[in-house]
């Protein structure tokens, strides 16, 4: 693949899906593509318990940008954070489709982080241990506001919680 990326399955059909293929990108993270047999789905905001967003926590968020840009044509929005960093939006079609930021601990891997809505993200955390998940980042007004928590299903997928506001902003 171009520009260092990896195919890990190649390009398959799937029954009334389309065609999927499983990619890693050059730092290793892990992404699907599909083009669907129906086309794509209209863009619209999400409600609550709904995929609102999705996140690349990378080694190098600029090389990475770059990486997706060339393979989408994606437009990519510089954007300084609060600790002096810069993440990288990526849109298209006049909508942000993801943040590309720096990976907050040196050494972890990089991964796509992907965001569920909920109305009340501290109530969230509560039902996720109830359910048998883990809450590894509780929700702190010092991030993001307290709009958000980092969990692990019970199977050991991470997951972002994000607490929408009515105007559909995070």
């Amino acid at each position: 693949m171009e520009h260092g990326g990896k195919v890990l399955v190649a390009p398959r059909s799937l029954a009334g899906r389309g065609e999927v293929a499983l990619l890693a990108d050059p730092e290793g993270a892990l992404f699907a593509v599909i083009h669907s047999a129906s086309g794509d789905p209209l863009d619209y905001l999400a409600e609550d318990n709904q995929w609102m967003w999705i996140e690349l926590w990378a080694k190098d968020p600029k090389t990475m940008a770059t990486f997706y840009s060339g393979l989408a044509g994606y437009e990519v929005n510089p954007t300084p954070m609060s600790n002096g960093k810069t993440a990288y939006q990526l849109a298209s079609g006049g909508y942000a489709r993801c943040n590309i930021i720096p990976t907050p601990e040196p050494g972890h891997p990089s991964a796509w982080l992907p965001f569920l809505r909920v109305h009340n993200v501290k109530a969230s955390v509560v039902a996720v241990v109830q359910a048998g998940g883990r809450v590894i980042v509780e929700p702190d007004p010092e991030v993001r506001a307290g709009t958000t928590a980092l969990i692990i299903d019970p199977t050991g997928a991470a997951i972002g919680l994000v607490q929408g506001s009515e105007d559909g902003k995070p």
